[in-house]
């Protein structure tokens, strides 16, 4: 069986040193040697470029001269490595020595799996983990409701997979998986396309068209706090984001149902904006500008 101290892994930043911080520290105590892990740094505005190579010197650093978003930082930190298993990891995420072993266990025992995900718990202990992509009515619940769907979805996928046992799974979230090699140079890495969101739900995809299974192995638990690398954005940045990257998604994979998810998105969002207008809803909000950034993404030819 392979060691954990084989595994390669690409953390990819974004203003969030003090995570990051904590993220390699987790990593280096599992096992892994500096010297396997890369971080790419998306131009970070904070104390990153000065302290993470001063903190640990044998860690590969790179820093990219611009905000090349997700998916391209990872493809630029896998170039950087030969190991055959490797890590890809949000800067917010706290791993464990037996988390890892599990992974990689599963991944060197199954010739077939391109990819294993494990269960994602927040800060308080919370079980965040994800078992598909954002669907239509997910999407267009998230605007209408501020956002508060997200949650009973999320909620409602878990308890349909209440077991120990590993099974297999049609999408991993990006902010930790243990991929293999093979499977990623198979389908020439993640969609660099693809700024931020929905980079996983592609590449997922994609693998799974190639033949490669995906795995999902809950006994393997992490700690993911979440949305660390938007402190320093705009207020409804990440919003905007989420939904230029599902755009993209839905269009490549489900021409048909992209052109359902962009007219209920447009409808929502007029709807939205005119409600703004009859309850004299402050037009400077950050709803109202989020709305207005919405709208204006839907009426783009690309999107």
């Amino acid at each position: 069986m392979k060691e954990i101290n084989s595994l390669g892994v690409v953390i990819v930043t974004h203003n969030s040193f003090g995570f990051l911080a904590e993220a390699l520290y987790s990593y280096l105590d599992a096992g892994i040697s500096a010297s396997n892990i890369v971080v790419i740094d998306n131009k970070s505005i904070d104390t990153t470029e000065v302290d993470i190579p001063r903190l640990f010197p044998d860690v590969r650093y790179r820093r990219n001269e611009e905000n090349f978003g997700y998916a391209k930082a990872i493809n630029l930190g896998v170039t950087e490595l030969l190991c055959e298993y490797i890590v890809i990891s949000n800067p917010d995420i706290i791993v464990t020595s037996e988390a890892l072993r599990i992974c990689l266990h599963l991944l060197d025992q199954n010739e077939g799996a391109g990819v294993v995900g494990c269960t994602l718990m927040n800060q308080f202990g919370k079980n965040i983990t994800r078992f598909s992509w954002t669907g239509i009515i997910s999407a267009v619940g998230m605007l209408m409701f501020n956002n508060m769907l997200n949650g009973i979805v999320r909620i409602s996928n878990q308890l349909l997979r209440k077991r120990n046992a590993p099974s297999e799974t049609r999408f991993v979230e990006g902010s930790f998986m243990m991929l293999r090699r093979k499977a990623f140079n198979s389908v020439s890495g993640f969609d660099e396309q693809i700024f931020l969101f929905s980079e996983d739900a592609d590449f997922s995809l994609r693998l799974a068209k190639q033949g490669w299974k995906l795995i999902h192995m809950p006994t393997a638990k992490i700690t993911h706090i979440g949305s660390v690398c938007f402190e320093h954005e705009g207020a409804y940045f990440k919003m905007i984001e989420f939904y230029r990257g599902l755009l993209y998604f839905y269009r490549k994979h489900f021409p048909i149902r992209h052109q359902l998810l962009r007219g209920a998105l447009w409808i929502v969002s007029v709807l939205k904006l005119c409600a703004s207008r009859i309850t004299a809803a402050s037009q400077g909000s950050t709803a109202v500008k989020m709305l207005r950034e919405i709208a204006k993404l839907l009426s783009g030819s690309v999107y």
